[in-house]
């Protein structure tokens, strides 16, 4: 059987492929940005637990096997406040509340938790830090 072509049958399907290909560079560049956060206010950012009492600066790592130790909150609302509470934890620790207070993070969106030089302890165990934010 004989083929039959039209005259502008391969251009076709040539910008059909061209246009696939510009909507999924299109959706893959814009899907992103769709689903990036609002920025909205409220409880976010993160919470490391730092190893004593000094830092020479604030670092973004959390070092959780400590004796004595520091929280630092970071990439919050600036102004934001809310409570923290560190639990004990099984198999050592029967979930009670073992230590808490209260925050307000700076215009950077940071707090430190106690205020430098200072650390707390706790006896050897499992614990587990909470904590909740608002912009209220």
């Amino acid at each position: 059987m004989a083929r039959t072509r039209t005259p502008h049958g391969g251009l076709v399907v040539r910008l059909v492929i061209l246009m696939s290909v510009v909507l999924l560079a299109a959706f893959a560049l814009l899907a992103p940005v769709a689903a990036a956060p609002t920025g909205a206010p409220g409880n976010n950012g993160t919470v490391k637990i730092h190893d004593g009492g000094t830092d020479d600066q604030p670092i973004i790592k959390n070092e959780p096997h400590v004796c004595t130790f520091h929280l630092h909150f970071f990439f919050a609302d600036a102004g934001q406040t809310g409570a923290w509470w560190i639990k004990s934890w099984p198999p050592t620790g029967k979930s009670a509340t073992v230590l808490s207070g209260a925050y307000t993070t700076n215009a950077k969106g940071e707090y430190r938790t106690p205020a430098t030089p200072g650390a707390y302890t706790l006896p050897a165990g499992h614990y587990k830090l909470f904590w909740e934010g608002r912009n209220d």
